[in-house]
C-alpha cells in the first residue's frame, strides 16, 4: 500500500521508494483519486514501498521522509520550454 510516512525501518527488508506527485495530484489523493496509480502499482509489483512525496506537505515532514528513502522515482511531466534552460 501507500506509506505516507514510515519512521522505523527495522526488519523491513522492501526498499523504500519515494514517490513524487504535483499539487494537482496530490490534491486528488487527497480526495481518494490516485492519479500516480500505476506508478505506484509499479513499484509496489517490484517489491518496492512507496512513499509520496508533494511541495505540498509540511517541509519538515518531507525531509524526515528522504531520509528514510532507498530510491525516488521522478516521473515525468509537460516539456520544459527551451528558452528556461
Amino acid at each position: 500500500g501507500v506509506i505516507l510516512f514510515m519512521p522505523c525501518t527495522f526488519g523491513q527488508e522492501r526498499p523504500k521508494i519515494g514517490l513524487i506527485y504535483n499539487a494537482d495530484q496530490f490534491k486528488a489523493l487527497r480526495h481518494g483519486k490516485d492519479r500516480q496509480f500505476r506508478y505506484r502499482r509499479g513499484l509496489e509489483r517490484a517489491g518496492a514501498s512507496v512513499v509520496i512525496l508533494s511541495h505540498l506537505e509540511d517541509p519538515a515532514m518531507t525531509t524526515m521522509k528522504l531520509k528514510f528513502l532507498d530510491g525516488l522515482l521522478l516521473p515525468g511531466g509537460d516539456d520544459i520550454d527551451p528558452a528556461y534552460y
